[in-house]
């Protein structure tokens, strides 16, 4: 049986999503709690991959299962088996032919930053807090270069090797306030390693007066990894949704 699960994570403490041979991450935690549970060694697969630091609410991962466990049990037995900081909210059987990843139409992010007066020590890992004024307006007005379809070969790390085709579509970013901070949510069809993270950056750059809104165009229509430096801090981005 195929099994589809809707998780959340506090990625404070985690050196991201992906297993890896030194330190600890997200998928070797949750495989290990589903090997306790299977007596043997589960792959999990996810959406896609979170950075060190990088929080989730809505991440989504699959894997196939033999044991004979109904869904309603199914999210207290993973939770059972997970630490603290990983929740499961959901368990759905799927076809086959599902995959977390290749099955995925649309996903949402959030990032959340604050120009607070003073350092929130509550917040600092789940919120990127600034230590100047930015011209939220700018940035604004600037984020509409972003959206459509472009190549974001300029806005991504992934190399052309990897990842040949990096033409995505951004279908809205958007801006608003919570209290004191500042959440941007970004909608589109699949977003590239850092993509949101160098978007964003540009963005505090573009607020900040460091770039114009020109240049970040010119880099954008450039296609060339040289040009854009700017990578926002891990804390504050949320994988939000992923839809099917």
């Amino acid at each position: 049986m195929r099994l589809k699960v809707t998780i959340s994570y506090d990625g404070s403490n985690y050196k991201g999503w992906q297993s890896q041979p030194h330190g600890n991450s997200i998928q070797q935690v949750i495989e290990k709690g589903l090997a306790k549970m299977h007596r043997h060694d589960v792959y999990i697969s996810a959406s896609g991959r979170t950075d060190a630091g990088v929080h989730a609410v809505g991440q989504v991962f699959h894997f196939d299962s033999e044991l004979d466990i109904t869904l309603d049990k199914w999210r207290q037995a993973i939770n059972s088996n997970t630490p603290y900081d990983i929740y499961v909210h959901k368990v759905e059987a799927v076809d086959e032919e599902f995959h977390a990843r290749y099955s995925c139409k649309s996903k949402k992010y959030q990032y959340r930053f604050s120009m607070e007066p003073y350092y929130n020590v509550h917040r600092y890992k789940y919120c990127t807090q600034l230590k100047r004024t930015y011209d939220i307006e700018k940035m604004m007005d600037a984020a509409k270069i972003f959206v459509g379809e472009h190549d974001f070969t300029s806005y991504c790390a992934n190399t052309m090797e990897e990842q040949p085709n990096q033409v995505r579509t951004i279908y809205d970013i958007s801006f608003h306030q919570e209290g004191d901070e500042w959440v941007v949510t970004y909608y589109g069809d699949g977003f590239l390693r850092y993509m949101v993270r160098m978007i964003m950056g540009t963005l505090f750059a573009i607020g900040s007066g460091t770039i114009t809104a020109e240049t970040a165009k010119e880099w954008l229509e450039a296609k060339d990894k040289r040009l854009c430096r700017f990578n926002a801090e891990p804390n504050g981005l949320y994988l939000m949704e992923v839809n099917y």
